[in-house]
């Protein structure tokens, strides 16, 4: 597809967890950069969510990034224009792009 189809411009944050000498998990989490991905929204939808016990605002969409990119659950996609972040559920190869679903952080 051409450019013009992905007109939404994003921040990828790598998930990382660093790990400490006895090869545990330290609880700190790090993303780091993986650079900016021309995108696509579709599927925006919201629904009311208990979480921590507090009800909250849960967007979830779907974003098609063009061409395969090594996206994986935990990622991070920022929008450079509005700084929306969105964390990445579940990633999967299309048609010469990666479809993510997403909610927002």
């Amino acid at each position: 597809m051409p450019a013009t189809n992905y007109p939404n411009l994003y921040e990828w944050g790598v998930y990382s967890r660093t790990r400490d000498g006895f090869g545990d998990v330290v609880p700190t989490e790090a993303y780091a950069d993986g650079g900016k991905l021309r995108a696509r929204i579709t599927n925006l939808n919201s629904n009311e969510e208990t979480r921590y016990e507090a009800k909250g605002l849960i967007l979830r969409a779907t974003i098609v990034v063009r061409q395969y990119v090594a996206l994986k659950p935990l990622d991070r996609l920022t929008d450079v224009d509005t700084e929306f972040v969105w964390k990445v559920l579940t990633a999967y190869p299309g048609d010469n792009e990666t479809i993510c679903e997403v909610e927002s952080v």
